[in-house]
C-alpha cells in the first residue's frame, strides 16, 4: 500500500502516483545498484542500511533544488527518521527491481 501524500513542517512530500515532482529521490535511490545489489544479497536490515546510505546521496545532489527539504532532513532527525522510512518502504523489494517513472 502506497503512503498518502504528506506534509511535515510545511515541506509536502511527493508520492510516486502523484507524477512529476522535485522532491522525490526515491527513483534514484530505487536505481542505485549498491542497493539494488543489497536487496538481492543482503537482509532487508541491511538493504536499510545501505539504502540510508544512499539517500544521503541523493539529499545531496537534489540539494540546489530542494533547499528547505535538504534543511528539514539535514536538521530534524524526526524528520529523517520519518523521510527514510518512507524511501526504504516505497523503494524495497527482494527482486532488485528498480522504480521506473516513481513505481516498481
Amino acid at each position: 500500500m502506497l503512503l498518502q501524500p504528506e506534509i511535515y513542517n510545511n515541506i509536502k512530500v511527493c508520492q510516486p502516483e502523484q507524477g512529476p515532482c522535485a522532491n522525490r529521490p526515491h527513483p534514484l535511490v530505487s536505481q542505485d545498484a549498491t542497493y539494488q545489489a543489497a536487496m538481492l544479497n543482503s537482509d532487508r536490515q541491511n538493504a536499510r542500511l545501505e539504502s540510508n546510505h544512499v539517500l544521503s546521496a541523493v539529499m545531496l545532489k537534489i540539494m540546489a533544488d530542494n533547499i528547505k527539504l535538504y534543511k528539514q532532513y539535514s536538521d530534524n532527525a524526526d524528520f529523517k527518521k520519518w523521510f527514510s522510512d518512507m524511501v526504504f518502504n516505497l523503494t524495497y523489494n527482494k527482486e532488485g527491481k528498480t522504480l521506473v517513472g516513481g513505481r516498481k
